[in-house]
């Protein structure tokens, strides 16, 4: 779902530059999946369960394939952290950099055979831009002002105040001001833990959260739309490119049917981000110079080393897929 097959439409996507080519990780190609970090295991157990039907045209959730993948990295994929979005926080009782704490952490809280890594907590960390607000509300367990929340197997932190970009008074903060509790190392946390890195953390080139809908309807082409582009869709110039004949060719390729729109107008505008200033743990940064390495990116989902960009010299991870499947995603597999 959310996605074509056809192997015209991936060619039109391809020739007017609305994805990065044939090997693009939103794109069901081989190659495509490949970038994104599935495997041959995980696809091969997806096409034996899905089995055979004499159907001419079947639609098979995308949630069913991200079940394969998930399941399969779940043991084996080790643990790391890295912040894409990252606030400067600065922890203004700390003894100082050369007196950081060397932290334990493990590589798989599941496998200890699997070992664990050292982190610093030093006086400078960074956290997630959404793991703040302003204003603490119910239900939220991130930072908020005068609030206490856990960094993941270190300390405690309360904010005590926000330092304020000029700029963009009420935005993104420029740092956030907290004091630690020296004595909460291995102590019951309160509601919020968040995942962190400190000052010797590494630049990535980019990291790239990818949306399993490629398309913003089920079926491209298939639901009628009253003349409007989707939100986040193609340009018009764009549109122009696909004339009658080739929507009718295409939708002969793929079973065809049912009410026809142009297909272009309903691509998912919002189904790549990427991020230029994420933070790598020193770990994290070190393993993933090695193309198509698995890990999972504590509270993101499971990342892969890009096979093609990281042959280049650069960090580029690809998120391969989120963490939990919705109660709708398990109501479906069912």
């Amino acid at each position: 779902t959310h996605n074509v097959m056809s192997k015209r439409k991936l060619t039109k996507l391809v020739e007017l530059g609305l994805v990065d080519g044939w090997d693009d990780p939103r794109l069901l190609t081989l190659e495509g999946l490949r970038r994104r970090g599935y495997t041959e295991t995980a696809i091969n157990r997806f096409c034996h369960d899905l089995g055979v039907t004499k159907s001419e045209r079947v639609c098979v959730p995308y949630s069913r394939l991200e079940y394969y993948i998930r399941n399969e990295l779940g043991d084996v994929a080790p643990r790391r952290f890295a912040v894409i979005d990252p606030i400067k926080v600065v922890v203004t009782n700390h003894p100082g950099e050369s007196s950081s704490p060397e932290i334990d952490v493990p590589n798989h809280p599941a496998h200890p055979e699997m070992g664990s890594r050292k982190l610093r907590f030093t006086p400078v960390v960074y956290i997630e831009s959404s793991d703040f607000k302003r204003e603490d509300v119910k239900g939220y367990f991130g930072m908020a002002p005068g609030k206490t929340v856990r960094l993941l197997y270190s300390f405690d932190v309360t904010c005590d105040s926000i330092v304020d970009d000029p700029k963009d008074p009420g935005g993104k903060p420029l740092e956030i001001r907290c004091s630690y509790n020296p004595d909460s190392f291995g102590q019951k946390p309160p509601k919020g833990t968040l995942h962190w890195v400190g000052s010797d953390a590494v630049k990535a080139d980019e990291v790239r959260v990818y949306s399993s809908e490629l398309f913003t309807t089920e079926e491209p082409g298939k639901a009628p739309v009253n003349g409007a582009v989707a939100d986040g869709g193609a340009a018009p110039a764009a549109l122009a490119a696909v004339d009658d004949e080739d929507q009718e060719d295409e939708d002969d390729e793929e079973g065809g049917g049912g009410a026809k729109s142009d297909w272009l107008t309903e691509l998912n505008g919002a189904s790549k981000e990427a991020y230029a200033n994420a933070l790598l743990e020193p770990a994290l940064a070190a393993e993933c110079r090695v193309p198509e390495k698995h890990f999972q990116l504590q509270r993101r989902g499971y990342f892969v080393s890009d096979r093609r960009l990281t042959a280049e010299g650069k960090l580029v991870l690809n998120m391969t897929v989120s963490l939990k499947e919705s109660g709708f995603t398990k109501a479906v597999r069912k």
